[in-house]
Order: structure tokens, then C-alpha cells, then sequence
């Protein structure tokens, strides 16, 4: 073809007539709108998959490659600049060794240690960008979504190597200028989570450990003490709520599920709206192997009432303004993965609408329908499917749900013992300094320790 411009240009408009419809019918909604560029990009992702499936692009190009290739080198090379300019003495012996043997083409197996916060991502980052400003190609690969988003072009290793989630034995597969007080602060506290998740922190007895909280940081148990405990996290919550930057990296943070959704209801109630009711549809998957007992005896209330981790609740209660989060991957290349913290703009019938409030994409809006949802549990006992919005409300999150991410203010909610030195540690090392934390231990046997 000498001018395929000219046929693109001539075709366009046919190629691109029942985009709309077919986008509207998938969501289920008929007021759905697309700008032009949206439609013109969802006709072009149309017609390559087409001829991808058709192994017309087989030996043209290959999606990974093309994708990693495709970064603005001049951005790259400023930001790359500045990158260097901020990096410590530890970030540079890093980056010097492992950009040595990248440009000697050497194989090399590199491991970086460092506490949260200390600036492993922002190492990560600036190895990318010098790779990429050379038209290198670099794969970066997180063990969970969440951290993936803060990597650029990000995946999860179960995405980017197709590795199954459900494993078995047969499977293969920005720095500033602090002053020495502040140094010596910064020493102390790092010294004092190093002891916490070496499980060297407090006298341990019977299999318990103490672990002492220093006072400054520590929430006084009264009667208005979870109030304060929000209003540290959360100062001045419905005056910020148009405030996308407030929540970019703040968060209450708690032990279990239960104590989370406990929190979130709470929080929420606070706001002003009117609230939406989404009710799931579940079903139970019949498999080869199930008596027809068995399926008789699980009636929809009990597979309303099964709650678990990953898993939208069967009443998914919502209002506008209320931060939530993505429970699946739904597009990856555009931020929207396991664990990306969303804040609700619309609640419609069939779609919620949303601003994306963390990664490359921070202010994007983006629509979630509903999706199934087959929870991977090895708890239960038979396998059943939840139709519903892939969210769930996150003023608050669990220690886990926080891996990889590295925030300004955290709240620690511990209504109960903590299990493991480990999950500790996770919730603790959030921040960077004592300065952004509390802790709020309630419970009736109230002191200032924490039973491991």
C-alpha cells in the first residue's frame, strides 16, 4: 500500500460507525459519551487486533517492544537529569554499578535492600529512564499491582509472564535537604522499625512480644480519640474533597478486613450526599464433581453473606467523593490494577465514574463497570461467582494492601493484637518519620504496647 493515509482517512468513518454502540452495550449504558480521539484510538486497538489475530503483525512488530519504544526521549533525558542531581551517596553506588554492567553487557542479578522510604522506587525509576533515553528496552516487573503502578510502564509479574495465581508444585513458569536534627529524628525512628521487623523489638513471652510506642506518636485512649485519629489523616476531610492531591498519599491503616470496613463506614458516614445501594448478583459455580445436595444446601444468603479479601462486598454502598479502591486488574497500561486508589465523581446504574489518585495517570478519569468476580479462597469449600463493581470504599486499607507504597501521614488503627513482627513493621515503615504517624491502640486493656 503506497499511501496509507489516504485509504485511513477514506475508510475511517465506517471502520469506526458502531464503535460507540458496541462500547455502550458492553457497559451497559445508553448514555455513555466517547470524545473523537477515544473513539479514534478504539477503532485503531480494533483493527491491530484483527490483524494480530490474523498474524499480519507477527513479523512486523512485537506489542512489547513497540510499547517500551515508544517514550518521548527529550522528557526522558530531563527527567533523567534531574533524577541524577537528587540522588544520595547509596543511590549512586547503585545506579553506577548496575548501569556498568548494563553498558558492558554483562549479566548481572542485582538485589537492593533499603527500609520503606529510603528511595529503592525512585533508584528503580531513574534506571529506567537512562535504559530508555538510550532506546534500551527494561521490563519492570512488580510482585503486586499497587506497586507496579509507581514503576513507569509498570506490570505484575503474574501479567507480564503470564504466571497462574493459583500455584502448585507442578508449576513453572524526590530527595530534600533535611538538617542534622532532622537526621538524627529520621536515624532514630529507621533504627527503631529495623528492630520491629527483625522481631528484636520488646521482651517476648509465651510467644508474645511488647513492643513499646513512643508517646509522640501515640493517640491518648479516650473517648474521642479515633476523631483524632481521623483528623490527623484526614484534616479538614469535606473542604479537601475536590482536593485531588490530599489523598494522593495519606491513609488510615489497620490490622484485618473487618476493622477496615468498620472504619470506612464510619468515615463515610461523615460525609454529606446521598448514599447508592449496588447489590451483587452471585451464583454458584457448578462443577463436575458436585453432588446436587451439596448446591441445594448453598441458597443465595449464604453466598451474600461471604466476605473475603479481594472480594466487593454482596452491599456495596457508595457516595460521591468517597475514596475507593480497584480489587482486579482492568487496564494496566493506563494505571487501573489491584490496589489503585480511585476517587468516586458520578454513580450511575451501570457504570461508576472516577479519578484515578495515584501513578503517571493522577487526575484521569476513567469508568468501571460491573464485573464477575470468582474469588480465589482455598478456605471455602466450593467455588462461586460475584457479579459487582471491582471496588471497595479505602479512607482505610489493610497493612498488606499498603506494600510498596511510601506516604506523608498514616494513622495506625490497632483494636487488637497485631499477629506478626512483620505485618508491624509493613504499617510502621509507610512513613518516612515519626513526624506523619499515629497510633491509636484501643482497646479496654489500654497501655503503651503492642502484643505481638
Amino acid at each position: 500500500m503506497g499511501r496509507p493515509e489516504i485509504v485511513w482517512e477514506q475508510c475511517y468513518s465506517v471502520l469506526s460507525k458502531d464503535i460507540l454502540f458496541t462500547h455502550r452495550r458492553s457497559l451497559q449504558c445508553l448514555e455513555l459519551h466517547l470524545s473523537d480521539e477515544e473513539i479514534m484510538n478504539m477503532t485503531l486497538s480494533k483493527i491491530e487486533d484483527k490483524l494480530q489475530a490474523n498474524g499480519v503483525l507477527d513479523d512486523i512488530q512485537d506489542p512489547i517492544i513497540m510499547d517500551e519504544l515508544n517514550f518521548d526521549l527529550q522528557a526522558l533525558k530531563i527527567y533523567l537529569t534531574d533524577n541524577l542531581a537528587k540522588m544520595n551517596r547509596d543511590q549512586k553506588i547503585a545506579f553506577e554499578t548496575i548501569i556498568h554492567a548494563v553498558d558492558n553487557n554483562a549479566e548481572g542479578f542485582f538485589f537492593v535492600y533499603g527500609y520503606g522510604g529510603t528511595g529503592k522506587t525512585y533508584l528503580y525509576n531513574t534506571l529506567s529512564d537512562v535504559i530508555r533515553s538510550n532506546r534500551g528496552i527494561v521490563l519492570n516487573v512488580a510482585s503486586n499491582g499497587i506497586a507496579s503502578l509507581l514503576l513507569p510502564n509498570g506490570r505484575t509479574a503474574h501479567s507480564r509472564f503470564k504466571i497462574p495465581l493459583d500455584l502448585n508444585e507442578d508449576f513453572v513458569c524526590c530527595i530534600k535537604q533535611v538538617s542534622d536534627e532532622e537526621l538524627e529524628e529520621i536515624s532514630k525512628f529507621s533504627e527503631w522499625l529495623l528492630s520491629i521487623g527483625n522481631g528484636l523489638a520488646g521482651d517476648s513471652t509465651d510467644g508474645e512480644s511488647e513492643v513499646q510506642i513512643d508517646e509522640q506518636i501515640l493517640i491518648a485512649n479516650a473517648d474521642n480519640s479515633f476523631d483524632n485519629m481521623v483528623n490527623f489523616v484526614y484534616r479538614n476531610l469535606l473542604s479537601n474533597l475536590n482536593n485531588m492531591t490530599f489523598f494522593k498519599d495519606r491513609s488510615i491503616l489497620g490490622p484485618t478486613l473487618e476493622v477496615i470496613n468498620e472504619v470506612n463506614v464510619t468515615i463515610m458516614d461523615r460525609l454529606e450526599g446521598e448514599e447508592k445501594l449496588y447489590l451483587s448478583s452471585d451464583t454458584l459455580c457448578v462443577e463436575e464433581g458436585n453432588l446436587e445436595s451439596d448446591l441445594d444446601t448453598l441458597t443465595l444468603d449464604i453466598l451474600n453473606a461471604i466476605n473475603c479479601s479481594g472480594l466487593p462486598p454482596y452491599k456495596l454502598t457508595l457516595k460521591v467523593g468517597i475514596l475507593v479502591m480497584l480489587l482486579c486488574n482492568i487496564d494496566q497500561s493506563n494505571g487501573l490494577c489491584n490496589g489503585t486508589r480511585l476517587q468516586v465523581r458520578r454513580l450511575g446504574s451501570h457504570i461508576i465514574e472516577c479519578v484515578t489518585l495515584i501513578g503517571d495517570n493522577v487526575g484521569q478519569v476513567v469508568i468501571i463497570p460491573r464485573m464477575n468476580m470468582i474469588p480465589n479462597n482455598q478456605a471455602l469449600p466450593f467455588r462461586f461467582q460475584r457479579r459487582q463493581f471491582p471496588i471497595i470504599v479505602s479512607f482505610a486499607m489493610t497493612n498488606n494492601k499498603s506494600k510498596g507504597q511510601t506516604l506523608s501521614t498514616v494513622g495506625l488503627y490497632l483494636p487488637r493484637s497485631v499477629f506478626i513482627h512483620g505485618q508491624l513493621y509493613v504499617a510502621l515503615s509507610r512513613v518516612k518519620s515519626k513526624i506523619g504517624l499515629r497510633v491509636l491502640i484501643q482497646k479496654s486493656d489500654y497501655n503503651q504496647q503492642i502484643k505481638l
